[in-house]
């Protein structure tokens, strides 16, 4: 299961469970600091919570083995607000399983799992997420340093062109709002 201690010492609790102390909750609960569970809090996930992670600004990512959380589609992690409510901007695209997440201080996720793709890119394992969702992709013939979890080899003496393909695109695609982030140049 997965456990969080939140600053006001309620208690995020996820596994595989139907029930927390007779309340209905599925695969993920919060507790009050007495051990009720929080009649506020029921984000009610369809499948299996394996990790929790809280952010500064209170929101909770959870991963797991799960599909939906809250009514809104997320397959295997997802962003709740602080109130248990799908963060519907959060959405980084997973393929498979998370195992485990932890927060670096710069605010970006890194996770391990059973996913071959993140942000639909080839992602073996381990991805690097930033704090919106998105996966940085770092091309060139060597990885920056600190960047091997998402560089992708080029040739070190001929030019490249770039391929995007997206999957499952959203409203804001559709309503001509969204649009591919500039390629930038990184020394």
């Amino acid at each position: 299961g997965a456990i969080a201690l939140q600053p006001n010492r309620q208690i995020l609790i996820g596994g595989s469970f139907t029930t927390v102390n007779g309340a209905a909750r599925r695969n993920i609960a919060r507790l009050n600091a007495d051990g009720t569970v929080d009649p506020t809090f029921n984000p009610n996930a369809d499948g299996q919570v394996r990790c929790t992670v809280l952010q500064p600004d209170g929101k909770i990512l959870i991963g797991g083995n799960f599909f939906s959380v809250g009514g809104a589609s997320r397959s295997f992690i997802a962003r709740l607000n602080s109130n248990g409510t799908p963060d519907l901007s959060f959405n980084p695209g997973l393929d498979a399983a998370v195992y485990s997440m932890a927060l670096q201080i710069d605010g970006r996720l890194v996770v391990g799992g059973a996913f071959t793709v993140a942000g639909g890119q080839t992602r073996n394992h381990v991805a690097r997420i930033n704090a919106d969702g998105t996966v940085e992709v770092f091309f060139g013939p060597h990885a920056p340093n600190g960047k091997q979890a998402n560089w992708v080899p080029t040739e070190p003496k001929g030019k490249f062109e770039l391929l995007f393909r997206l999957y499952g695109p959203e409203k804001p695609f559709f309503d001509k709002q969204w649009r591919l982030p500039d390629v930038e140049r990184v020394q």
